[in-house]
């Protein structure tokens, strides 16, 4: 069976308020529905479920312990995906086996130039910094 993983925030979901039921972007519900009667495992990737985020985040969203911030997050993304009933088979913070990766901020690297890439990404940040 083949396996995608795809990144919740700002990929499936806008990301805002730390909870909010808003719609997913146009289209995943239906494409992910694709996916799946494809025969794809689907695998969310998400730090929401990472104790380091938690660890580090839970303070800034008003809360004082990491645990019940985590299993607020935990709770979160389970809801929302099964409230647009947006197929799914794992949820994890971990880079998981897959054949492809959809996420929001992910470039591109063959094998052999990450070098060249990182260099061509740095000479853009470069002049985005200078406009």
């Amino acid at each position: 069976m083949k396996t995608v993983a795809i990144d919740f925030d700002n990929t499936i979901a806008p990301w805002g308020p730390l909870f909010d039921l808003d719609p997913p972007f146009p289209g995943v519900v239906d494409a992910m529905t694709d996916l799946r009667a494809a025969g794809y495992r689907i695998i969310i990737l998400t730090s929401r479920l990472s104790p380091t985020w938690w660890q580090n985040g839970c303070y800034k969203f008003d809360y004082q312990d990491p645990d019940a911030f985590g299993e607020a997050n935990v709770s979160y993304v389970v809801d929302y995906l099964q409230y647009w009933k947006i197929p799914f088979d794992h949820i994890t913070s971990e880079k998981v086996q897959a054949d492809a990766y959809f996420d929001d901020r992910a470039i591109r690297v063959e094998p052999g130039l990450l070098a060249n890439d990182i260099s061509e990404y740095l000479i853009v940040e470069n002049k985005k910094g200078k406009s």
